[in-house]
């Protein structure tokens, strides 16, 4: 039961003893509101608080050697990518963009930089949603993205690029983008990384394509349900800027035909399909450089058990209790 709440500070809640099934352990449960990643960890650290969520990623080795807290790396649905802006010059040939994702090593990235707190996508979209199908990944091939350039009439150091990313929106994702910029740097490929505030950020790639001079841009996406629906929201070109958020302005129409057909189906086996065609289609085409999918890291005491975390990015704790 809702107990009282300090606004930017604290909410606290009581159990509801006449609750018909199985009643938590705790009698009062406290939620603190901690913007800043370092304090929360240090307020776990010091025994203060129980459980935090997203610890500051740099720190989640040594967290995981100490045999005081536990490390969860809770499921999501989240998708991180980069956006490639299918109708500029080079970018217009799914060759190259083909030869972007075989450029960068993101099993390199997501065990050096995001410290394992992701997974390699391999369809576009995360494995928790309805629809999802396991295609394969763009293995980490540098050889293979110089042909395929060669292929598209690219030569080494005529491709540059703009690509902008944001701080601290989503895990360690600049200085993702920096590791992802020099594997393009390997293959020929000069792109050059920016950032800016997030409001600034959103209002530069949602202009319409006539004034939109966006070539690559780092973004996450997190289907507002489990379902292929939510995710291919991203490849219909009805969902272009200013109508939508399909940054890529991706265009194929039978992967729009596809979507709509499963977005119209009842018969869950052939939703299933129709958005598995699509997703083979997407990912030919590439209108990403696919990279991962975002965990949800959650600390916890080592003295406290039974704490898990949801596809949706949130923990469960509701029936957390001592270690025995």
């Amino acid at each position: 039961m809702f107990d009282s709440r300090s606004f930017g500070e604290r909410i606290e809640v009581t159990r509801f003893e006449e609750y018909w099934g199985e009643l938590p352990y705790y009698e009062q449960v406290v939620f603190l509101i901690v913007p800043e990643a370092t304090t929360r960890e240090s307020l776990l650290l010091a025994g203060q608080v129980d459980m935090i969520i997203l610890p500051p990623a740099s720190d989640i080795p040594a967290l995981d050697a100490n045999p005081d807290v536990e490390v969860v790396f809770g499921p999501s649905n989240r998708t991180i990518f980069i956006v490639i802006n299918t109708t500029k010059p080079g970018l217009d040939d799914a060759r190259v963009r083909q030869a972007l994702n075989y450029a960068v090593d993101k099993q390199a990235i997501v065990d050096g930089i995001l410290f394992g707190a992701a997974d390699v996508m391999d369809a576009p979209m995360a494995e928790s949603l309805f629809g999802y199908e396991s295609i394969g990944t763009y293995e980490y091939d540098p050889e293979r993205a110089k042909a395929l350039l060669a292929e598209a009439g690219i030569e080494p150091g005529e491709l540059t690029l703009d690509f902008m990313a944001p701080t601290g929106r989503y895990v360690q994702d600049f200085p993702a983008a920096q590791a992802i910029a020099n594997f393009l740097s390997e293959v020929g490929i000069t792109a050059n990384v920016r950032t800016m505030d997030w409001p600034t950020y959103v209002g530069t790639m949602v202009q319409p394509v006539d004034q939109n001079e966006t070539q690559l841009h780092l973004l996450g996406w997190a289907p507002a349900f489990m379902d292929a629906s939510q995710q291919m929201l991203q490849f219909q070109s009805s969902q272009h800027p200013p109508a939508g958020l399909a940054t890529s302005f991706y265009e194929n129409p039978e992967t729009d035909r596809l979507i709509a057909e499963a977005n119209s189906t009842v018969d869950p086996e052939q939703r299933a399909e129709l958005y598995h065609e699509a997703s083979r289609l997407i990912w030919e085409d590439a209108p990403w450089i696919f990279l991962w999918v975002q965990r949800f890291p959650m600390v916890h005491s080592a003295d406290v058990t039974n704490i898990s975390g949801l596809p949706n990015e949130k923990f469960y704790a509701l029936y957390a209790h001592p270690v025995d």
